[in-house]
């Protein structure tokens, strides 16, 4: 029997669950194994005899437990229940208890005698549970995908971001193959990445996956094993997923912007470089390497490639530059740019163009340099042979214009002579064939003079030496000047030249007179010559706007001019300002017309409307170029209309500033003349008649003393035969500087010798005509002379003579100390008027003083 009881004891303490033992009379405890003492904190002997049951139940648990007590009395099985025990020490334990009776013998009917409880400790499992609740609301939330596949490649675990990545419902993806969701070009990958978790123990891969609606985006796994807890085998994987494709589309934008960025280093030769100040090294892109000769893997991102290194590939005597370039840019933080050369690792030297600039932190410390080396050999090649050619071209055209100087000067030479021999001849008795020959002459010497001004006027246009004039003058005086000049040439052929000039052409404006003289002049006399009858009208009328072209003939100049019948859309118009008046200028004919395809062609230098014109009509095919050039430089617009064999309208538009009343000097009666807008003139802009110059008699042209100068025998001897048919009876020649000076002396040495008491008007001469062009001295350098010298009373005028027609023939005139112009050949009545003009203002400048 002790045995037995013994037996019991021991099996009872080697339960590893508490048992509770009570009887039903009592309630009292009477067994209490060594489980249920750890479970409760009590010892035995504090329990046995003593304590109840219920006494280690939360009381909330108490009421719950004798309910299941009576079930088991009332069924005889073992009833469960969950319920929390207070330790000892006041902690609570959950447990789970198992509840029954216990009768007097093994029969059903054995009356009940007692009690057994036994609990089973619930913590571990509670915590797990909440573990795996914790667990389970994470991997449901987590915003990274998170999947668990069998050994088979099916889901069977997906939370919502995995399934939302592949546009599924978590239950979907259920049993799914894993595979399934893969693009057919990351097999590989994902091999890769699921051995490497066998290895290591996680795998990872960028792959592409395939969602729901068939479109493709990439993402990053990782593989992570999963085990069979009892066997310690490796059952599946849990798959973390990500998705990548932003990050993969701007790895594949900045992959592509770098492969451009080195393509276009390549093309420009252009390479980068950085150098980490805190280490030392410089790192190059794969394109500097090149142009230093190296390879990129040689020397690129290199720890031990630093400035020294760099150094020593620079060619010595640039090595200093480079130097203080980037010293100075580290010191004060100002970006370089210089030109240096190199010595590549071939020996060959190269030009590079080098740039830097440094970068700060954010306390203002420099960290690094980053710059750019461009090989620029090739371009210094090429502006070196720029430079050579432009001087080359300066060269040619110096040339050029000492020729053109020449020519004028050696053709006007002998034009002067046959002119000139020709006026005086015809002012002798001739018989009418005589007159009819010499005629004929003057009449081809004056078209061969028409030729050489447009190749002179062209020249100056095409070198960009052509400055406009800004004087005071009317519009209504200049068409008035070019009829007086141009009916000469209507009136044989029976034309009728008619003017209109609104009352604006009598408002005095600012601009170039010579200029729009010449434009005039040249399209009227163009349309006399291409009109056989009927008439050339010269119209002049203001307009309000500036409009664009409609026909192509002036297509290069721009815009067109027409005011009245024309598009009038404000984006075409060009509002003139307040103080100037847009003047519209027309040169109509009723002659032979010009067809649409001659049209394009007329503004264009040395072309005409087809090769028989020039035959029937003459001409150089230059003269709508000037101007066209001219009407430009005006900032004015030039157009045709024409219809063929219906007469031609020649139109431009020029905006000229009206003059001011408080402007000074303006012309008297709005004549423009040599004495009223300066000292320099020449002979296209003379006018005579009593408003211009006072005009001088018969015994001022006696007393008159003038001195010409001139080296050419036939011009000299014109000069003088011209003064004496006009009047002048003191004529005095000389055939270069020197004797120039050397007879002003004489003659003012004898004057003084004759009336030494006199001191008034002691020049030797009134008047000085002065070539320029002479040998031993020519009329420069006497000029200078005389003025330097006071050899002439300072108000004795000198009158240029000169063959050259070229920009900057007036101001050196000028410089010297010239005070007119007057170019070969020379007209009588030009010179007539010169003389007189030229005397007029020196006796105004002596009594002003006066």
């Amino acid at each position: 029997m002790a045995t037995a009881i013994l037996d019991s004891a021991l099996i009872l303490d080697a339960c590893q669950y508490a048992i509770f033992g009570s009887d039903c009379h009592t309630g009292v405890i009477h067994t209490f194994n060594r489980a249920a003492e750890c479970l409760t904190g009590f010892d035995s002997s504090e329990v046995i005899g003593i304590l109840s049951p219920l006494h280690f139940l939360d009381p909330a648990d108490v009421q719950a437990y004798k309910t299941v007590l009576s079930q088991a009395q009332r069924c005889g099985v073992p009833q469960e229940l969950a319920a929390t025990y207070i330790r000892k020490d006041s902690s609570r334990v959950p447990v789970k208890l198992s509840v029954n009776c216990v009768g007097a013998s093994r029969s059903r009917d054995a009356p009940i005698v007692g009690f057994v409880a036994v609990a089973v400790d619930m913590s571990e499992q509670k915590r797990m549970e909440k573990q795996m609740r914790e667990l389970s609301t994470a991997m449901e939330n987590a915003v990274e995908g998170i999947a668990r596949v069998d050994v088979k490649g099916h889901y069977t675990l997906v939370n919502k971001a995995y399934a939302a990545t592949l546009l599924y419902d978590p239950e979907e993806l259920i049993g799914k193959s894993w595979e399934s969701t893969l693009y057919r070009d990351s097999e590989e990958k994902v091999n890769e990445a699921y051995r490497s978790m066998i290895k290591e123990g996680r795998g990872v891969a960028e792959v592409r996956a395939v969602r729901r609606d068939g479109q493709t985006f990439y993402k990053e796994v990782t593989l992570v094993p999963c085990y069979d807890d009892d066997k310690g085998e490796i059952v599946g994987h849990y798959c973390f997923m990500r998705d990548i494709t932003d990050r993969k589309t701007q790895e594949e934008s900045l992959r592509i912007s770098q492969l451009r960025l080195q393509e276009a280093q390549a093309i420009a030769h252009l390479g980068s470089w950085e150098y980490n100040v805190a280490t030392g090294s410089i790192s190059w892109s794969d394109e500097l390497c090149r142009i230093f000769g190296i390879e990129p893997t040689e020397r690129s991102g290199s720890k031990n490639f630093g400035m020294e290194e760099y150094m020593q590939l620079l060619v010595d005597e640039d090595r200093p530059l480079i130097l203080s370039s980037i010293d100075q840019c580290v010191q004060t933080g100002t970006p370089y740019e210089v030109d240096h050369r190199i010595r590549r690792a071939d020996g060959h030297v190269r030009v590079l163009c080098g740039r830097g600039r440094g970068i700060m932190d954010a306390e203002g410390r420099l960290t690094k340099l980053i710059g750019t080396a461009q090989d620029v050999t090739e371009q210094k090649q090429t502006e070196r042979e720029l430079i050579a050619a432009k001087e080359e071209a300066l060269e040619a055209s110096r040339h050029k214009s000492a020729f053109l100087r020449n020519m004028s000067h050696e053709v006007r030479t002998p034009i002067n002579g046959i002119t000139g021999m020709t006026s005086l001849l015809l002012q002798t008795n001739l018989t009418p064939e005589q007159a009819e020959y010499a005629n004929g002459i003057r009449a081809s010497a004056s078209v061969l003079l028409t030729v050489v001004n447009d190749i002179l006027d062209f020249s100056k246009v095409e070198a960009g030496k052509i400055e406009l004039e800004r004087i005071p003058f009317t519009i209504a005086e200049v068409v008035a000047d070019v009829a007086r000049m141009t009916s000469c040439v209507a009136e044989p052929k029976g034309l009728a030249l008619e003017v209109e000039v609104t009352d604006e052409g009598q408002t005095l404006v600012i601009g170039d007179p010579n200029r729009l003289s010449q434009i005039l002049i040249n399209l009227t006399n163009n349309a006399i010559k291409f009109t056989e009858r009927g008439k050339v009208t010269i119209r002049v009328r203001r307009i309000s706007a500036l409009r664009k072209p409609l026909s192509r003939a002036a297509s290069e100049v721009g815009d067109s001019l027409d005011g009245t019948d024309r598009s009038h859309s404000d984006d075409n118009q060009r509002e003139a300002h307040p103080s100037s008046i847009p003047f519209l200028f027309e040169v109509i004919d009723t002659g032979i017309g010009i067809s649409p395809e001659a049209q394009k062609r007329l503004f264009v230098p040395f072309s005409q409307a087809d090769s028989s014109t020039t035959r029937k009509f003459g001409g150089t095919g230059l003269g709508l170029s000037i101007c066209k050039s001219f009407v430009t430089l005006m900032n004015g617009l030039i157009d045709v209309d024409s219809t063929e064999g219906h007469g031609s309208r020649f139109y431009f538009m020029v905006e000229f500033p009206v003059v001011e009343s408080n402007h000074p000097n303006p012309p008297p009666n709005g004549c423009v003349t040599a004495a009223s807008h300066s000292p320099f003139t020449s002979n296209s802009t003379l006018t005579d008649g009593p408003e211009a110059t006072e005009a001088l008699t018969s015994d001022d042209k006696s007393t008159l003393r003038i001195l010409v100068v001139e080296d050419n025998d036939m011009n000299r001897l014109i000069c003088a035969k011209m003064l004496q048919k006009l009047g002048y009876a003191q004529i005095t020649l000389a055939v270069n500087g020197k004797e120039c000076i050397d007879l002003i002396k004489a003659v003012s040495a004898e004057r003084s010798s004759s009336n030494p008491s006199s001191h008034s008007n002691m020049s030797a001469f009134d008047v000085v005509l002065m070539d320029c062009q002479m040998p031993i001295m020519d009329g420069f350098e006497a000029t200078r002379e005389i003025r330097a010298k006071h050899l002439l009373d300072e108000y004795v005028p000198i009158i240029a003579l000169t063959a050259n027609a070229l920009e900057g023939d007036r101001e050196r005139c000028l410089e010297s100390g010239m005070d007119f112009f007057l170019t070969k050949p020379v007209v009588m009545e030009d010179l007539n008027i010169m003389v007189q003009t030229a005397v007029s203002v020196a006796r105004e400048k002596r009594h002003s003083i006066l």
